[in-house]
């Protein structure tokens, strides 16, 4: 798959590479998508497979630094940001005495909510992403699971966090 975010949606996962002409062999769907025969000037390098956007690498490269570097209040005070799910240490603490934590005992034996999701744990980064939609939430989730979080667990914190529905 492709790397970047999309500029029409933000996804971080459905950026595909354009290409254009007649491919000797299927090209790998993962990374690519076929744009048609016929090649024109400026033709759409890149495209969006959740949104639909088309256009340029350039654009993709603006969105995912965008996307990347997170503005919170603290940085720009009196800014009012739309942002409303993140990663709590009240969402932890709920998660650890969750049904799904209690199931995965052999994950949970090892390892708590804090010491992966925390500000201190193995995918501190997370710590301070906010999400506007509990789908761009999962994605990020799923897409940097840490070796091995369990699907129920990532699941149950973006149920978590959903339900509280604000930035703490």
């Amino acid at each position: 798959m492709s790397s970047g975010s999309c500029p029409g949606c933000l996804s971080d996962v459905s950026i595909r590479t354009i290409l254009w002409g007649m491919p000797s062999e299927e090209p790998d769907p993962a990374i690519y998508v076929i744009g048609g025969c016929c090649i024109e000037e400026d033709m759409p390098e890149m495209e969006c497979m959740n949104c639909g956007w088309q256009g340029s690498k350039v654009e993709v490269e603006k969105a995912t630094r965008v996307r990347r570097f997170i503005w919170t209040d603290e940085d720009m005070p009196g800014i009012i940001f739309y942002k409303k799910f993140r990663i709590t240490h009240e969402a932890l603490a709920d998660l650890e005495r969750s049904q799904a934590w209690q199931n995965a005992t052999s994950f949970n034996s090892q390892f708590t909510p804090e010491s992966i999701y925390g500000p201190e744990g193995k995918l501190q980064w997370l710590w301070s992403l906010s999400w506007d939609s509990e789908d761009a939430m999962k994605g990020d989730l799923y897409t940097n699971m840490g070796g091995g979080v369990p699907i129920e667990i990532i699941d149950e914190l973006v149920r978590i966090a959903v339900a509280k529905n604000k930035i703490t």
